[in-house]
């Protein structure tokens, strides 16, 4: 995608970069979705605040690669934004808010619980129905 190289060198200002990523987001195609967050994550122009929103924007079209790719690169997304910043509770919450299985909201509490340690559940109540 020619657009996102384009992100390395045009835009002048932040609400220039975020314009252009939301629409880049808006494609309903996966594979480009799943390009544009792999560029997100690799590129080191872009401010720490969009690779956040890019995360999010994909997951409003496509929650379940969203979800995918936030797993995948939990650590990487932990390591950016840490446990004890609000910033991180977002993200985690943009990325399952559109999760709406059981086996999903199972994944993520699977996921939490693993990372997070057994003792605690991450904010996940059982049977609390918020995925």
């Amino acid at each position: 995608m020619k657009t996102l190289k384009m992100l390395e060198t045009y835009p002048r200002s932040m609400q220039e970069y975020s314009l252009i990523l939301s629409s880049l987001c808006k494609t309903k195609k996966p594979r480009q979705q799943l390009y544009i967050l792999r560029y997100s994550r690799h590129c080191d122009n872009m401010p720490r605040s969009l690779k956040k929103r890019t995360v999010c924007y994909v997951a409003k079209r496509n929650p379940t690669l969203a979800w995918s790719f936030f797993k995948q690169h939990y650590n990487y997304y932990f390591a950016l934004y840490g446990e004890a910043q609000f910033s991180f509770g977002g993200l985690l919450e943009c990325v399952t808010a559109g999760l709406t299985t059981q086996q999903q909201y199972n994944d993520v509490r699977d996921l939490l619980c693993k990372k997070l340690g057994r003792d605690r559940r991450g904010g996940l109540e059982e049977g609390s129905g918020e995925h």
